[in-house]
């Protein structure tokens, strides 16, 4: 069993309450959860793997697959794609490099993704960085924010 992976699950108490604290903080520190992340919390937890699986999945936040280490959401809601989302997006790409959502920029500092309502309606079109929302966003704006990561 991998000890990396327990140092982390050790620190909570062992019940599935506690699932995605655990899956949000290897991510945080691994970048993303691996198969033998969720192969040691299905060994200590007793949960199916599929299940842990299907926890990843649902949550747009979690991810097999490494991100890169600034990630930027940005909403993909009704709202923020009237006031210009899309085009918010092609600036992100090709500011960090990248021709596809989920790709990592060959730096490893970033990857871009869409993501559900982000709580910033008011200030549309709208995206998080690290957790850090942005509103208001223009091409100008993306591109001064995005300095302040590099």
């Amino acid at each position: 069993m991998d000890n990396k992976y327990l140092d982390i699950i050790n620190k909570y108490p062992h019940e599935k309450s506690y699932l995605i604290e655990i899956l949000r903080e290897i991510q945080s520190e691994y970048g993303h959860i691996s198969n033998v992340a969720i192969d040691t919390i299905s060994k200590e937890f007793k949960i199916l793997d599929v299940n842990i699986e299907g926890v990843i999945s649902f949550y747009s936040m979690l991810s097999h697959k490494k991100k890169g280490k600034n990630v930027i959401r940005v909403c993909k809601t009704a709202c923020c794609h009237v006031k210009g989302a899309p085009d918010i997006i092609d600036v992100i790409k090709k500011e960090i490099g990248v021709s596809e959502l989920k790709e990592v920029s060959s730096d490893g500092m970033f990857s871009v993704e869409q993501t559900e309502c982000i709580g910033q309606c008011d200030m549309a079109p709208a995206m998080l960085v690290n957790d850090k929302p942005y509103g208001n966003l223009t091409a100008d704006k993306v591109k001064e924010i995005l300095k302040e990561y590099k």
